[in-house]
């Protein structure tokens, strides 16, 4: 239908350039969309229907076009003639203003008479179907723009199943109630897919469904979207969720039951960093209390933002834990940067460290590359709750689906790739399966299993402290004032700096006078010089010179030796005695930890923990696709001696 809808851009050449057909198509697709949806669209019917918009004018767009005298007076008769807000999603798009220049073309007549044409009623086209035209008709019209993203419905529909599948049976009971909410929400494609999927469990369940978006465009797609299901304009916003939070007051026990979100990717906050770190500066009363990522990638911003909008319990069972059907879930689709993204003490870690050690990560899936339209880059679902169910506590499951999709016949943009039913049933039976699962699938952790201390040990350098005519000129340069003094001593040879500094203070004594204190230090470092041999120490195979003394190691939360199961109840200054015996020692004896340095990190490994090893192909397989390289080459080349 896309196809259809998009080929009336044919009317518009010459008059529109290719990337402003949006500015007429969309306007006129939502305007039919609630046309048709409005059949009959007063009374009872409207009501039973559970429409809360309707048309004063009197007018259909089949009508308008039947009439055929005026089609400019009665198009605009009929925009204004939407009651309420619904008229706010026609003035986001201007559509007054395409109206009459597409009356002053000559174009209005035959653009209102195809749309007219148009069988846009849910009986023909459903609230999934029509979200998939809105978002296929967006991407036509910003085919050229970068960053301008969609979350695939095969995506969206894997996001939702994963997001409820532990609660079917709890969101299948009679009255239940609901609050689903997207903080990005573009044209509202992961809320109409779990609205639908809500509704299938239960057609009778309760659900209220919360949006925020930036885009105008989207918004007033989003809007007419969530129009059509009969639910409330007010709840739908159009803003900056990041510093501009239109449901503030939506959180702790009155969150909402479900957050899903694909933000932007790569999104730079710097503009708006005064207000970002206000936000968290207010720690937990805040949305961001874990820590600022780098300013050119708030996708972690958004992580924490899901879970702040996640209802928290009320409810405590006998054992004092609470129940885990009364918290809140969330999903979001990030890039891979928030899994590993800066080192130990960094922003990034430290959000990384807050949700794992208040156990909020349930599960993250790799998804297959290809398979959104304007980007190839990895994505990963990160499934979070605040209550995990008993047997998934302190646990997180990582599930590699990177390999499970199905070719498509033809290329959308840049996605290439689709997940089909079986495919997504695939995953789906992984998560449910949890420990039982695939090994080569789906992999469990202990929630420590991502933690590691950042150490720093040095070795100290030795020296040799020899008063020459060399160290004496070293002198002069760094501590002039004491020259005199350690000309005296030219000749002797010290084996500590301790013993150097004394042999200063009593050569200044015997000239009847003192030498400061500051101005021995800076001589007894000049005078100071490494040992020869040691300029060849190697360490793990590098060779060190005395600055490259001081090294880092990462040493994995419960280290126990190498080879040997981690043992996570144990202190951290037995792990990191450990691993410097086995690992640092039998290279660099003399080497001690500053502990003064020390920093805890968290990151996600996802690939390592997946990583399988390819061989290499047989030398004679390779030499043979060299010599035929070669003999095509060689073709060529007589080919062209020969003309």
């Amino acid at each position: 239908m896309s196809v259809w809808v998009w080929g009336i851009s044919d009317l518009l050449r010459g008059v529109y350039k290719p990337h402003e057909y949006g500015r007429v198509i969309l306007p006129f697709t939502i305007l039919r969309r609630m046309d048709c949806v409005m059949e009959p669209p007063t009374g009872a019917d409207r009501r039973a229907a559970k429409q809360n918009y309707g048309n004063t004018s009197g007018l259909s767009l089949p009508e308008i076009v039947e009439q055929g005298s005026d089609i400019h007076t009665n198009l605009l008769k009929f925009i204004d003639g939407f009651e309420g807000d619904a008229k706010d999603i026609f003035d986001r798009f201007g559509i007054a203003a395409q109206i009459d220049k597409l009356d002053s073309e000559g174009l209005l007549a035959p653009v209102v008479q195809r749309f007219a044409t148009l069988d846009l009623h849910p009986e023909a086209v459903s609230n999934t179907d029509m979200g998939m035209l809105f978002e296929d008709l967006i991407r036509r019209s910003h085919h050229d723009s970068p960053g301008e993203d969609f979350t695939p419905r095969d995506a969206v529909a894997l996001l939702v199943d994963l997001l409820i599948a532990e609660r079917r049976t709890h969101i299948a009971a009679t009255n239940v109630s609901q609050r689903i909410y997207d903080p990005t929400a573009g044209t509202g494609g992961l809320l109409t897919v779990a609205s639908d999927r809500f509704r299938d469990l239960n057609p009778h369940a309760s659900l209220r469904l919360f949006g925020q978006e930036i885009n105008d465009q989207s918004y007033a797609v989003c809007k007419a979207d969530v129009l059509s299901k009969g639910k409330t304009f007010g709840d739908i916003k159009l803003g900056n969720t990041l510093i501009d939070d239109q449901f503030s007051t939506y959180s702790g026990t009155k969150g909402f039951h479900y957050v899903v979100s694909n933000p932007p990717y790569g999104v730079d906050w710097k503009s708006h960093a005064a207000e970002v770190k206000a936000e968290h500066a207010k720690g937990d009363r805040g949305r961001f209390p874990a820590g600022l990522p780098r300013v050119s990638d708030g996708a972690m911003l958004f992580l924490q933002h899901v879970v702040s909008k996640m209802k928290t319990p009320k409810k405590r069972l006998d054992d004092g834990a609470f129940d885990w059907l009364d918290g809140g879930r969330g999903a979001i689709v990030l890039s891979a940067s928030p899994l590993f993204n800066g080192g130990a003490g960094s922003g990034e870690s430290e959000i990384r460290r807050y949700l794992l050690a208040n156990d909020l990560v349930e599960a993250i899936v790799a998804l297959p590359a290809g398979l959104f339209t304007n980007t190839g880059i990895g994505t990963y679902i990160w499934l979070l709750d605040n209550t995990k169910r008993p047997d998934r506590r302190g646990k997180v499951q990582l599930i590699d689906a990177r390999e499970i999709y199905t070719k498509m016949r033809k290329n959308v943009g840049d996605k290439n790739r689709e997940m089909s039913e079986a495919d997504r049933r695939r995953i789906l039976d992984a998560y449910e399966a949890f420990e039982d699962a695939d090994p080569d699938v789906s992999k469990i952790f202990a929630n420590d299993a991502f933690g590691y201390w950042l150490i720093t040990h040095a070795r100290p350098v030795p020296m040799r402290y020899v008063v020459d005519e060399d160290a004496v000129a070293r002198v002069v340069i760094s501590a002039p004032e004491a020259s005199d003094v350690v000309a005296d001593l030219i000749g002797q040879e010290f084996e500590t700096a301790q013993a150097l500094f004394a042999a200063l203070g009593a050569a200044a004594t015997a000239r009847g006078g003192a030498v400061k204190t500051a101005h021995a230090r800076n001589a007894v470092r000049a005078i100071g010089q490494p040992v020869d041999e040691h300029e060849n120490v190697t360490y793990k195979g590098t060779s060190l010179t005395p600055n490259h003394l001081t090294e880092t190691e990462t040493v994995s939360f419960g280290y126990a030796g190498p080879d040997v199961e981690p043992d996570y109840d144990r202190a951290e200054a037995e792990c990191i005695a450990a691993y410097m015996d086995t690992e640092v020692k039998p290279y660099y004896p003399d080497a001690a930890v500053d502990e003064k340095k020390t920093k805890i990190g968290y990151e996600i490994p996802f690939t390592r923990h997946f990583y399988r090893y390819v061989p290499p192909r047989p030398l004679d397989e390779i030499d043979a696709d060299l010599n035929r390289q070669a003999a095509l080459v060689m073709e060529m080349l007589r080919k062209v001696e020969a003309s």
